[in-house]
């Protein structure tokens, strides 16, 4: 028993390399890419093919479908993907997730570059982690990161070659012909894969199994089938945070593997002659029954298996689509509704996604504020009691809102920036947060002002015409001041000019001294009392310094307050 414990130590241990290399790779990788890798992602609205491109290019570039799945389901969950959209994306890093597979399988089992190439990169990769600019760090975890991936597979090789992992592992070697078998391995193949967090990992595990011939190539095809099985449970597991589109996005990339799965399991007696004939007729690189002809057969099987799957599905996005609605039910409106909750749910994995959703939070943020000017605009007109009533109370409730919101985004701002980031991720964290204290002030600035009309009603303290005119003429410049804002937030921050931001908050500045000079002259003439001249200058003041507010944000989003 001790002997048995002892060897699948042996076996653990060059699987967690195998597991650290191939997350220090991809993440380093996303860090470096920054939100390019989201850019790519969104940019999938033209057809399902550019969707099927976008989803190969960007998983193949990363290294980790997961984490392109991670980021289309929260581009859904955000309202910036449809379901049918997001559809392609999924399908095309089921095609890019084979690339690791021919990674290792050539470098790893072909070229044997184990012990030539993990070594010197080590010593090449560790310098780099001592540069001051952080993304020739990035570029060090990177190169550390494949190193421990092929120095885990050398290990791994040696710990399951010999006798005693052989004897540890022969119930691998049973007969794969009956059903329950195959269901037993598709089964063993899921549960490596969610176990190990990665598809790829799982996928090499088993190309080293068959590669020293514990595992028969037809077992290995079968486990690489539940190797895709596994990947839907974290796919799934990561929609629970999200809004019914997000699980629903998930749920195409699980219908997909279980029809794939099924068909496939049942034709795999005819399609494993086929892929021994490509493997050594076309490509010329040996029988995939045994040595290094094993993990090139299990590489052309998985691409093969993802591509065909993929061409044959994309025709029917659609229908999968509308299978993944009627298998996820909305719960109610507030299911419905998108809306960005990864700030609590933990969702995104790497800063660069984190600080991307954190700036879709910002956008809700300001459209609250906006819709706090709405309300003012019905408050100041409001003359009926309890309905007054009912718009100081949503005026109160906004503002509690706009305190969370604060709260939460800089919380969760603060948690991103204790991570290792780019110079680029810092600068945005800083100009994030000095939004979201301006968004917040603009919340009490309005809460305050109703506070003012409440006092204005129980003095029984009335507003001229001439008054209510100016303070409707400064609200209509500060909803197109809002207007401007929510575009400039919506829009990719490096391109966003002042000239708009700038017009309006000049034009408010005009009203509100116009506002100010007609004030002293009808104070002087006694058109109004000084209770209501007093409440009326507190008004049309503070309306201006929402205004100052609102241009201190733009210029925060061009990085002209972070100076």
């Amino acid at each position: 028993m001790n002997s048995e414990l002892s060897q699948l130590v042996w076996i653990l241990g060059p699987l967690a390399f195998l597991v650290l290399g191939m997350k220090m790779m991809t993440e380093a990788i996303q860090k470096v890419l920054g939100d390019r890798l989201r850019r790519i992602l969104e940019s999938s609205t033209e057809n399902k093919f550019q969707g099927v491109f976008n989803g190969f290019f960007t998983t193949a570039l990363i290294q980790s479908s997961s984490a392109t799945i991670v980021v289309t389901v929260s581009l859904v969950n955000a309202g910036l993907l449809t379901l049918v959209e997001s559809g392609s994306i999924i399908l095309g890093a089921n095609i890019g997730t084979t690339i690791s597979s021919w990674m290792i399988a050539v470098f790893g089992f072909q070229m044997n570059l184990n012990a030539l190439v993990s070594v010197p990169l080590l010593a090449l990769g560790v310098p780099f982690l001592f540069a001051r600019k952080k993304k020739l760090k990035f570029i060090g975890e990177i190169i550390i990161g494949f190193s421990l991936l092929f120095t885990g597979l050398a290990l791994l090789l040696a710990a399951v070659s010999n006798d005693n992992a052989m004897d540890l592992l022969s119930f691998l070697q049973s007969d794969n012909s009956s059903v329950l078998s195959c269901i037993f391995f598709v089964l063993l193949g899921a549960v490596f894969s969610f176990g190990l967090q990665s598809t790829a990992v799982a996928i090499a595990l088993t190309q080293s199994l068959a590669f020293v011939g514990i595992l028969p190539i037809d077992t290995a095809l079968t486990m690489v089938l539940g190797h895709n099985l596994g990947s839907i449970i974290n796919t799934e597991i990561t929609a629970l945070a999200g809004n019914v589109h997000a699980k629903r996005a998930a749920r195409i990339h699980s219908i997909f593997n279980v029809l794939s799965v099924a068909w496939t399991l049942l034709l795999l007696p005819i399609i494993l002659p086929q892929i021994n004939l490509i493997s050594e007729s076309v490509l010329g690189l040996g029988n995939i029954h045994n040595g290094f002809g094993a993990p090139i057969g299990i590489a052309i099987f998985h691409t093969a298996y993802n591509s065909v799957n993929v061409l044959l599905m994309m025709w029917f996005l659609p229908f999968l689509a509308n299978l993944a609605t009627k298998t996820v039910k909305s719960k109610g409106n507030m299911d419905e509704e998108y809306h960005l909750e990864y700030i609590d749910s933990g969702l995104m994995t790497s800063p660069e996604i984190s600080i991307s959703e954190a700036k879709k939070e910002l956008v809700k943020f300001a459209a609250l504020t906006k819709a706090m000017n709405d309300n003012f605009r019905l408050l100041l007109k409001e003359q009926e009691s309890e309905a007054f009533e009912n718009l100081i109370t949503q005026m109160r409730k906004y503002e509690d809102i706009t305190d969370n919101y604060e709260e939460e985004i800089t919380d969760f701002l603060t948690k991103v920036s204790q991570g290792e980031l780019s110079e680029e991720n810092s600068f945005d964290i800083r100009r994030l947060l000095s939004i979201v204290g301006d968004l917040e002030q603009i919340g009490d600035i309005f809460y305050g002002m109703a506070i003012i009309m409440e006092r204005k009603k129980e003095h029984k303290v009335w507003f001229i015409q001439e008054q209510r005119d100016q303070l409707n003429a400064l609200l209509d410049k500060l909803d197109k001041a809002f207007d401007v804002l929510l575009n400039n937030l919506n829009t990719d921050y490096s391109q966003v000019v002042m000239t708009d931001a700038k017009t309006i908050e000049n034009e408010i500045d005009e009203l509100r001294d116009k506002a100010q000079t007609q004030h002293l002259e009808s104070m002087e003439k006694g058109d109004y009392s000084y209770k209501s001249g007093m409440y009326y200058k507190d008004l049309f003041s503070n309306c201006e310094r929402i205004g100052d507010y609102i241009i201190k944000v733009s210029e925060a989003i061009t990085g002209r307050s972070q100076n």
